[in-house]
């Protein structure tokens, strides 16, 4: 629930508490002025998804009972603001920043680029390195390998072991022309 707002030249800061699990305390969302209008009288709450270590700002409606077991509706400011339709995907174009739900930067994508644009490497990765492997040749060598898959369509480079940083240089260059604006960063 919104405890306290202030209206900025452009938009609106607003502030929603957070009682509960780990992460407790006093988030700051920003939300552009028509918008706020829009949602001021409805009860957001931060929520934190761990598969993308991230909050969102949520809105959950009781719906009924099936099977013995609640029922409600979770509904994204992010969603809500860009009126997104079944099935499409609303993307934070500045990636860390999603409680920031100013219009300047949502964008309505496709589930594949919304996936595409994320910072970092995976969890698993041995070299920190986003698309770049560190993989042993049959002949036990140890040798970086860049990858990409872009509509099921598989890509492979393979750099020496002493090219570490060119292979880092040609996965940031590739990012860029395979996803264009929707690479991220490494």
């Amino acid at each position: 629930m919104i405890v306290d707002y202030k209206y900025e030249d452009e938009y609106v800061k607003f502030y929603i508490p957070r009682n509960r699990g780990k992460f407790q305390g006093l988030y700051e969302c920003l939300i552009d002025i028509e918008d706020y209008e829009r949602i001021k009288n409805t009860i957001w709450n931060v929520v934190y998804r761990p598969n993308i270590d991230n909050f969102y700002v949520a809105h959950s409606e009781y719906i009924g009972v099936q099977n013995g077991k609640s029922i409600s509706e979770t509904t994204y400011l992010h969603n809500y603001i860009m009126r997104a339709k079944e099935g499409q995907v609303v993307d934070h174009i500045n990636m860390k920043k999603t409680l920031d739900n100013r219009r300047y930067n949502l964008r309505v994508s496709e589930s594949s680029e919304n996936s595409a644009h994320r910072k970092g490497a995976n969890k698993n990765s041995k070299t920190g390195v986003r698309n770049v492997n560190l993989c042993k040749t049959y002949g036990g060598e140890q040798e970086y390998w860049v990858q990409f898959c872009r509509n099921g369509e598989r890509s492979n480079w393979k750099f020496p072991f002493d090219q570490f940083d060119e292979a880092c240089a040609f996965a940031e260059v590739k990012r860029k022309e395979i996803f264009g604006e929707f690479a991220g960063n490494g």
